[in-house]
Formats: C-alpha cells, sequence, structure tokens
C-alpha cells in the first residue's frame, strides 16, 4: 500500500521540472514512470508479482492504466478490487498532475511484457541489447543535475528516489546506446526500437 504521508505531500512535477528537462522530453515520461514503477507498492502479494504495468492511454473517459495479468484468473482477481487499486494509484497521481480513470487487465500482452519473457525475445531479436556496454556509457554532468532536480524536492523515501533516478539514468543510457547501434524507431512516436522487424514500441503497439 502507498503510505498515507505521500498524499498531499508530493509536489507537482508541473513546477519541477526546469526548462531544459521539458527539452529533454522526460517531463511526461517521468511522470508515467513514477506512476507505473510504484504498482509493486499498490498491488501486493501474488496478484502484484503477476502482473505488470505497460503504458497509460488517453481515452474519451479519461487516463487508462494498463496491466499486463499472467493469467485470466490473476486478471480476474484484479477486477475484483480495481476501485481499491484506482484509488491507491491517484493518491499517486494526483499529485504529479495526472489522473487515472480507470486500469485495464488483459493476459494479452503478458509474454512480451513480463521480464523473463522478454529478455528471451531480446535473445531472438536481431539487435540484442548488451547491458555491459550500456553500463559503460556515461551520462553528460547536465543530464544527471536534471534528474536530481526533478527527483530530490519530491517528499518520498531517499531509497524511492535512488530507483526513480537510476531508472531514469537507464533509460538516457538505453537510448543513447541505440542510437550508437543504429536501432530502428517507433513509426509513430519515434522512439528508438530493439529490433529490426518492429514497427512500433510497447506503447503505441498497445493503444
Amino acid at each position: 500500500m502507498v503510505s498515507r504521508r505521500y498524499k498531499g505531500k508530493l509536489k507537482s512535477l508541473e513546477s519541477l521540472l526546469p526548462g531544459v528537462a521539458k527539452q529533454m522530453g522526460i517531463e511526461s515520461r517521468m511522470k508515467e514512470m513514477i506512476i507505473m514503477n510504484y504498482w509493486p507498492e499498490i498491488a501486493k502479494g501474488d496478484i502484484g508479482k503477476d502482473s505488470k504495468p505497460y503504458s497509460i492511454v488517453r481515452t474519451n473517459k479519461g487516463l487508462v492504466l494498463n496491466i499486463g495479468a499472467k493469467s485470466s484468473m490473476v486478471a480476474q482477481e484484479l477486477t475484483l478490487v480495481k476501485m481499491v487499486l484506482l484509488d491507491k494509484i491517484n493518491i499517486l497521481a494526483l499529485q504529479v498532475g495526472l489522473k487515472i480513470t480507470d486500469i485495464s487487465f488483459s493476459t494479452k500482452y503478458w509474454e512480451f511484457i513480463s521480464e523473463a519473457a522478454f529478455g528471451e525475445l531480446e535473445k531472438k531479436a536481431t539487435l540484442v541489447i548488451d547491458e555491459n556496454e550500456i553500463d559503460l556509457i556515461t551520462l553528460s554532468s547536465a543530464q544527471i543535475k536534471e534528474i536530481n532536480a526533478i527527483v530530490d524536492p519530491l517528499e518520498m523515501s531517499d531509497e524511492d528516489k535512488i530507483r526513480l533516478k537510476n531508472i531514469q539514468k537507464r533509460d538516457l543510457k538505453l537510448k543513447k546506446y541505440r542510437e550508437m547501434k543504429g536501432f530502428p524507431s517507433c513509426k509513430r512516436c519515434g522512439v528508438l526500437l530493439n529490433n529490426i522487424h518492429y514497427e512500433y514500441c510497447p506503447v503505441c503497439l498497445f493503444q
């Protein structure tokens, strides 16, 4: 469960993001990342382990958080407590300027988004990601400062801040790595892909 102490305390990212950070295109990514990476804190136990967010999409009814479920049984269990989960996720979402109006659960993309299955897909991909090479990539001091400027003012635990910073740092390193390797880009949003056979990134594919 997300601690009640976060409610009303997390400062809006609208006032925290510097202009340079917005130019990097990480404002919307950071907001969604904060929400989706808190899913393990929202959904506890086995249903949390057997489910994973893969996108937040805008519909005519508002923002929908899409959750992949390992099985139909897991999806059913999540559906039974959907309103509770929705209330919990919005304790956080509202503080970063977003409101999730619905949560959708599906087993359709589990094999694509689950870490174990995705690892197997990467092994079969034409363009394989080498984590050792990614680790060797360095970010500029300006990029580090921009990440710190976003995360440091948030009123959350130091552990959560470190986790969010590390995720954002890896995202930037991965982007640079893919650019260096000449990876193809998503036809809809332009994000770099890791397989020459893909035309769309997971978020655009699932919309």
